[in-house]
């Protein structure tokens, strides 16, 4: 999603043809490098990580109106939080 993002963003067509020489297994370092450098420049990670955030906020939300078991509703909290704030 990051660099579709930051593809959408920007129409490059250089970087395009990086994402897709990345995504068949026959980009070298640097290009992958390079990949990763502009997708951080035009605000590819950002975006995702504002659009995960909002998504698990709308689950949480969703989790708590429809009444679950609240041992259920704990644990679905919990795991949500954990993947949306771990680091990688």
């Amino acid at each position: 999603l990051p660099v579709i993002h930051a593809l959408l963003e920007t129409g490059d067509d250089a970087m395009k043809e990086i994402a897709l020489r990345v995504r068949a297994g026959e980009a070298t370092d640097e290009e992958i490098a390079q990949l990763v450098a502009f997708t951080h420049s035009h605000n590819g990670i950002d975006y995702t990580t504002k659009k995960m955030y909002n998504l698990a906020n709308s689950c949480l939300s969703l989790i708590d109106k429809k009444g679950s078991d609240p041992a259920i509703a704990e644990s679905l909290h919990k795991y949500a939080q954990f993947v949306v704030g771990r680091e990688l």
